[in-house]
């Protein structure tokens, strides 16, 4: 529905048009239309297919529309660029406070230790950043190569101090909690494949896939929550340093870019590298969970199930039941102010998704973390949005989201009248 909903209108459109002709016998060549069918606005296969929509559960297909729509925009969008303007904002603050080497890489180092305890923003602005604030900064000592090598080190350092703080600060303690062990499926047979995977002592291929190609907060969490030992974790953490490389090399090799070309090319191409060689991670990864699944699938349902999280599932069987009929788009007393707001927030979703798609350069203003917020967007961050799409986007976005909210409110309520 949130990608191919313009599709879908053109395809209907053309069908109530082809139906139409049909009706007024415009062509000689277009089939005859049956009495019966003389009064349908599309042919009858696709009225047909119409009724059987009609009949889903549209309150469950909105909302996930909606969902969808709002990981994807804060993700690739909001978050995203707004990350880049400040690092950006960083790199010219360190630039120009003319700071000691030290002093520059504890900052930097503290900064993207914070930056990594958001879920939602990944490493690779923070490399990008390092590539060209610690790198520019330790050239003056060490020469313009070993600063890459240092900025490196430094940020591979960073990344397993992350991987520490994650694992023992938030999925240790989350894992004392049963709603979240229920939540990522501790019970699951791809859960304990993961688990046989990671409690697999050394420095194991499917190991390293699992930790350097996951998304970086999701998985060192997961590993807390898992209770894995933090030595084995790092341990197989530590070839991300060959995914972290080329982006350090992209972020340093902006900083010649005035001197040719040829330094701005080879930047995009390492960015490429590393996001080929992230992905291609992250696919094994997935490849060796279901490796493991097929080869030891025995073994794996025979393992003692988490009793806490069965009691808590049994426990929960019926508030989600509740839930579930609260959701039921077909049943009689479902308010239709409730409908007309799912179908806002969904359309509005829609919209927004689409602008950022289809014309995001008319939005939002191009950005990197190299770039200055002094030249590119004239000293102030919020030209990033352009007038009038970008903030049309936004609010549109906006809209969907209150909307959501709204709907969830009263989903919950109904809930907790049926299970008192």
């Amino acid at each position: 529905v949130l990608t191919s909903s313009p599709f879908l209108l053109v395809a209907l459109s053309l069908n109530a048009l082809n139906q139409a002709c049909r009706r007024c016998r415009l062509f000689k060549c277009t089939l005859p239309v049956d009495s019966q069918d003389e009064k349908l606005i599309f042919t009858k296969s696709v009225s047909e297919r119409i009724l059987d929509v009609r009949a889903l559960n549209w309150s469950s297909i909105l909302t996930k529309t909606i969902i969808l729509g709002l990981l994807y925009m804060m993700l690739n969008v909001t978050v995203a660029k707004f990350t880049s303007v400040l690092l950006s904002a960083l790199n010219a603050w360190l630039k120009a406070s003319g700071l000691t080497l030290g002093k520059v890489t504890a900052i930097f180092f503290a900064f993207g230790l914070t930056v990594f305890l958001n879920p939602l923003i990944p490493g690779v602005p923070v490399y990008i950043s390092g590539g060209i604030v610690l790198v520019d900064s330790a050239t003056v000592q060490l020469g313009y190569w070993p600063a890459m090598f240092y900025c490196i080190f430094i940020c591979t350092v960073l990344k397993l101090a992350a991987v520490a703080v994650q694992q023992k600060g938030f999925g240790e303690l989350l894992g004392k909690r049963v709603y979240i062990r229920r939540l990522i499926g501790v019970n699951s047979v791809t859960c304990r494949a993961i688990k046989v995977i990671l409690e697999k002592p050394g420095l194991t291929v499917n190991k390293v896939l699992v930790l350097c190609g996951g998304p970086d907060w999701p998985v060192s969490v997961t590993t807390g929550i898992l209770g894995q030992s933090l030595p084995q974790m790092l341990l197989g953490t530590t070839p991300i340093v060959l995914l972290i490389a080329p982006c350090v090399l992209s972020g340093g090799l902006l900083l010649r870019a005035d001197e040719s070309a040829t330094w701005s090319s080879l930047s995009v191409l390492a960015v490429g590298l590393a996001f080929l060689m992230q992905s291609a991670a992250m696919l094994a990864a997935l490849n060796a969970i279901a490796a493991v699944i097929k080869e030891r699938e025995a073994e794996l349902l025979a393992m003692p199930d988490d009793e806490e999280v069965l009691a808590y599932t049994k426990r929960q069987k019926a508030a989600e039941a509740a839930m579930k009929e609260a959701r039921n788009w077909h049943r009689p007393d479902f308010p239709w102010v409730v409908k007309l707001l799912l179908v806002l927030g969904a359309v509005t979703m829609i919209l927004s998704f689409e602008l950022a798609i289809g014309f995001g350069s008319y939005c939002f203003r191009p950005f990197q973390v190299s770039d200055s917020i002094q030249d590119e967007l004239d000293g102030d961050p919020l030209n990033l949005i352009l007038f009038p799409l970008g903030y049309m986007c936004l609010g549109l976005l906006a809209l969907s989201c209150t909307c959501w909210l709204i709907t969830e409110i009263y989903f919950r309520q109904v809930r907790s009248k049926a299970v008192r």
